[in-house]
C-alpha cells in the first residue's frame, strides 16, 4: 500500500493491517492517530493471546501509552487487568502517572502488601496528600510488616 503512493483512509489501513496479521502494527497505528482505547483494545488481545503478532514487543508498550497519553478514564478503565497481568508495571504506571486518578478505587485493586505500601508511600509522600485515611493505611501497612512474623528484625522496613 504504501509503494502505491496514493491517499487511503482510515478504514483501507485498518483493513490491510488486519488482513496481514500485523496487530501490533495495527495497535500503533490507532495509537499515533488518536484512538488510544483501540489500541490498548487491540495490544490487550495480543497480551492475552487472542491474537498473535510475533512483532508485539509486550505488556510494556500498553503501560508506556497509557503513561504517555495520561488519559484518567483509559487508565482506570485498564488498570485491573494491567495489576492482574504485571503489578509491578502497574505500580509503576500508578506511581508516575500525572492523571488524576482514583486512589480509593486503585487501593481497593491492589492487595499484594508491598504494592499497597509502595502506592501509599507514592500518595503521602510524593503526593504529599493529606487525606488522613491514607497516612492511617500506611501507618497499619507499617505495623503490619513489623508484626508479621515471617519479617526479618533486622530489614522490616
Amino acid at each position: 500500500l504504501l509503494r502505491e503512493k496514493r491517499p487511503m483512509d482510515m478504514k483501507e489501513i485498518v483493513t490491510f493491517l488486519k488482513k496481514q496479521t500485523m496487530h501490533y502494527q495495527l495497535g500503533a497505528y490507532y495509537a499515533t492517530t488518536g484512538f488510544i482505547c483501540e489500541a490498548v483494545s487491540t495490544w490487550r488481545s495480543l497480551e492475552m493471546g487472542e491474537l498473535a503478532d510475533t512483532s508485539y514487543p509486550g505488556l510494556k508498550c500498553i503501560t508506556q501509552l497509557l503513561l504517555e497519553q495520561n488519559i484518567q478514564p483509559v487508565i482506570m478503565e485498564n488498570i485491573e487487568w494491567l495489576i492482574s497481568r504485571d503489578p509491578v508495571q502497574a505500580l509503576q504506571l500508578l506511581t508516575t502517572t500525572t492523571a488524576e486518578l482514583n486512589h480509593d478505587t486503585v487501593l481497593k485493586l491492589l492487595s499484594h502488601a508491598l504494592h499497597l505500601t509502595r502506592y501509599l508511600e507514592h500518595l503521602v509522600y510524593t503526593k504529599r496528600s493529606e487525606v488522613n485515611r491514607y497516612h492511617t493505611h500506611l501507618a497499619q501497612q507499617y505495623l503490619g510488616t513489623l508484626l508479621d512474623p515471617a519479617t526479618p528484625r533486622n530489614t522490616a522496613l
